[in-house]
């Protein structure tokens, strides 16, 4: 086993079996392994376990990992060696781990990324994460600051205030877009009520506001305007307190 993954700089993920023609002989936990014109053959008495296909719905979700648990990924656990000492390095950029490890010829310094990347200007490459992560954040209306205490109290990676704002500006135009086409089926919706109903002319609709504060310290007010006869929320408005005078 040594010969063939004892090497340093290999790792797990890049740690391939020697080509067909150079296995001569493996033995490994009792069972042969042979090579015959560059063909591999196993002894029917140990065959390998076969595992159940992954469920699809855990395909695109986003785990928190480890930092340490991470890592072991890029140790060479088939032959028990370590791969640190320089061979490994982990690195962030918000919410994606990246690592960088040494190829298994010891030649090239190779990059894995946990998180597929978006571009929304040129040479500009967003994780995927970190969007998803703001454009939540907006579409729920959470707080810059209670995110960050939320993240420091759990230790989960999330992005600097900073890339948040920077996102929050190249999101906002697909936002737009996502909001107007919803906007334009909730008025669908209440329409064909009011059709059912035989009302053609008016609806009835509530307008109301919530301040961010308590007294005369408020500064914004969140304005909604909902449709009693449907339940659905028209519209939300963000405005200042002194607009709504």
């Amino acid at each position: 086993m040594q010969k063939y993954f004892g090497r340093k700089g290999w790792n797990i993920l890049d740690a391939n079996l020697p080509k067909e023609e150079e296995i001569e002989h493996l033995e490994v936990s009792g069972s042969n392994y042979t090579s015959e014109k560059g063909q591999r053959e196993c002894s029917d008495s140990d065959a390998f376990p076969e595992l159940d296909e992954t469920e699809p719905h855990l395909l695109n979700k986003y785990y928190p990992v480890q930092e340490r648990k991470l890592m072991e990924l890029f140790y060479l656990n088939l032959c028990g060696c370590d791969n640190t000492g320089g061979t490994v390095r982990l690195l962030n950029s918000g919410s994606a781990p990246i690592i960088e490890y040494v190829s298994k010829d010891a030649t090239s310094v190779k990059r894995w990324e946990e998180q597929e990347k978006l571009g929304f200007r040129p040479n500009d490459k967003l994780y995927s994460g970190n969007a998803i992560a703001c454009a939540a954040a907006l579409t729920t209306g959470a707080r810059m600051n209670k995110i960050q205490k939320w993240a420091e109290e759990a230790n989960v990676a999330v992005p600097s205030k900073s890339a948040f704002y920077r996102i929050f500006d190249d999101l906002a135009t697909s936002i737009d877009i996502v909001y107007e086409k919803h906007q334009k089926n909730v008025i669908q919706k209440i329409r064909a009520a009011y059709e059912n109903d035989g009302v053609l002319t008016a609806w009835n609709i509530a307008i109301d506001g919530a301040f961010d504060s308590r007294g005369f310290t408020a500064k914004i007010c969140r304005v909604l305007a909902v449709d009693l006869q449907t339940s659905l929320c028209i519209h939300t408005e963000v405005v200042l307190c002194s607009e709504t005078d």
